[in-house]
C-alpha cells in the first residue's frame, strides 16, 4: 500500500504555542514521541481502512482514513498568482504549504527542470499533458486541418486531466478511442463535469474598443484602446479562452436545476 511505503509527512515539527502559528520545531525526545506517535496513528488508520474495504465500503470512504498519510497529485492552471504568493509563500503560512508555494515560485521563475516557456498565438492550445506523440497522432488523424487537430487535442488533453489523480494515461500503447470516450462522458453528462475542460486554453484576441459620448446633437467616437474581443469567455482565466466556455451548460445555474427536479 502507498501509504506505507510513501508516507506524506510534516515538512516542519512545530511546537505547541497560543495563535495559528506553530513555535519553534520540536527537538530531542519530544520530536521522536511526535514522529512515533504520527507512524503509530497511520498504521492504525491503514488497519482501519482495511477492515472498512473486507466489509464492503467503497474505497472512497476507506480512503478518507488515510489522507493524512497520502500524496496527492493536483493539476493547477492559472494566469494570475500574486494572491495566492502573497498568502502562501509566507512564514505565517502553514508549512506544507509554504513550501509548496515556493515550489511553485520556483518554477515559474526558473523554468529549466520544469519546462519550456512556450508564447501563443490566439488559435494555438495550452494543452496539459499533450506530448509530441499526440501531437504527431494528431496530424496523421487530420493533416492539414489544424482546427480539427486541436478540438480532438483538447478533448484527449481534458481526459488526460481527468485521470490526474491516477495517472493511468500516456504509456506506450495510449487508447486514444478510450480516452476520446472519457471525455464524451464529462462533457457530455448531466450536469456536465466540466472541471478537467477548464485547463486547456487559447489566448484571446484584442481589438480597439470604442466608446460613443453625446453632448448635444453631437456624438463622438472614442477609441478607448485594446480590449479583449470575448471576456465572458475567459472564466477564471485572464486574457485567456478557457475550453469550458465553449461548451454550453458547462455552468449550471439555479434555475436549470428547477427545471430538472420539476
Amino acid at each position: 500500500m502507498a501509504v506505507l511505503r510513501n508516507s506524506a509527512m510534516p515538512v516542519a515539527w512545530g511546537s505547541h504555542k497560543a495563535g495559528m502559528q506553530a513555535g519553534e520545531d520540536l527537538t530531542g525526545i519530544r520530536l521522536g514521541i511526535v514522529k512515533a506517535a504520527w507512524g503509530a496513528a497511520k498504521y492504525a488508520a491503514v488497519g482501519c481502512a482495511w477492515v472498512a474495504m473486507k466489509a464492503g465500503a467503497h474505497k472512497q470512504i476507506a480512503n478518507r482514513m488515510l489522507e493524512p498519510w497520502s500524496h496527492i497529485t493536483v493539476l493547477v492552471s492559472s494566469t494570475d498568482w500574486s494572491n495566492f504568493d502573497a498568502l502562501r509563500n509566507h512564514p505565517d503560512a502553514d508549512p506544507t504549504i509554504e513550501e509548496l508555494a515556493k515550489q511553485i515560485v520556483a518554477a515559474r521563475s526558473d523554468y529549466q527542470g520544469f519546462g519550456k516557456v512556450k508564447d501563443l498565438e490566439p488559435g494555438e492550445w495550452h494543452l496539459p499533458y499533450i506530448t509530441d506523440a499526440e501531437y504527431e497522432a494528431s496530424w496523421r488523424r487530420f493533416g492539414p486541418h489544424e482546427f480539427e487537430a486541436y478540438q480532438w487535442l483538447r478533448k484527449l488533453s481534458a481526459a488526460y486531466c481527468a485521470r490526474v489523480s491516477y495517472l493511468t494515461h500516456g504509456g506506450e500503447n495510449p487508447d486514444y478511442e478510450k480516452d476520446i470516450q472519457l471525455y464524451e462522458r464529462l462533457a457530455m453528462h448531466e450536469p456536465m463535469h466540466a472541471s478537467p475542460l477548464e485547463h486547456q486554453a487559447t489566448p484571446d484576441t484584442t481589438s480597439w474598443q470604442e466608446t460613443v459620448s453625446i453632448v448635444g446633437n453631437v456624438t463622438t467616437a472614442i477609441k478607448a484602446g485594446q480590449a479583449y474581443d470575448n471576456p465572458e469567455l475567459h472564466g477564471n482565466f485572464h486574457g485567456f479562452i478557457q475550453n469550458r466556455k465553449l461548451l454550453d451548460n458547462e455552468n449550471v445555474v439555479d434555475s436549470h436545476y428547477k427545471r430538472k427536479l420539476a
